[in-house]
């Protein structure tokens, strides 16, 4: 049997790149062989255009293996500040609302799962004291909806790696 290449070496890379270079390539001239990605497997020297091309297909093909939910999560974890992050972050937050009594301290625990770094994410504390709500408040919010969030993301992943496998993108899911 025949060993085969696959373009990335998980779905996270494959994800990763695919959502880097579509930003980079709305942001900024990248150099003459395209955007580097550390995921990719392959050595070839892809233009801009081609990667641009590349990322556009795989986030095609990622978009259709998904629910809305799950394309909302991807969207979160992946994605840019920006607009589509927004319109992910409030579709979570409608489909999660029976989790917390104040839609906004549901948005801010929502948010603060995916923004990553201890300089940027806002500690619970502060979110309590935005949204009106006790410090215990805040983190029994936060422990609800923090296992429906991985489950979500566990069910994105694998309907993800499926077709990613198929199509040669991505060796394993994680």
């Amino acid at each position: 049997m025949k060993h085969r290449e696959y373009l990335f070496k998980t779905v996270d890379k494959a994800l990763e790149a695919t959502f880097d270079t579509i930003a980079l390539a709305n942001a900024v001239k990248s150099p003459k062989y395209g955007v580097p990605t550390s995921g990719s497997t392959t050595r070839d020297k892809l233009s801009t255009g081609e990667r641009y091309q590349q990322a556009t297909w795989i986030l095609a093909v990622a978009k259709k293996a998904v629910t809305p939910l799950q394309a909302a999560w991807l969207t979160l974890t992946y994605d840019e500040p920006g607009q589509a992050r927004d319109e992910a972050l409030t579709l979570l937050a409608e489909h999660f609302r029976p989790m917390a009594r104040k839609p906004e301290l549901l948005r801010a625990v929502i948010d603060r799962e995916f923004i990553f770094g201890a300089g940027y994410c806002p500690p619970l504390i502060r979110i309590a004291k935005d949204t009106g709500v006790t410090t215990r408040g805040a983190e029994k919010a936060c422990e609800r909806i923090r296992p429906a969030l991985a489950k979500l993301g566990e069910e994105a992943n694998a309907a993800i790696h499926k077709v990613f496998k198929q199509a040669g993108y991505a060796q394993r899911a994680a």
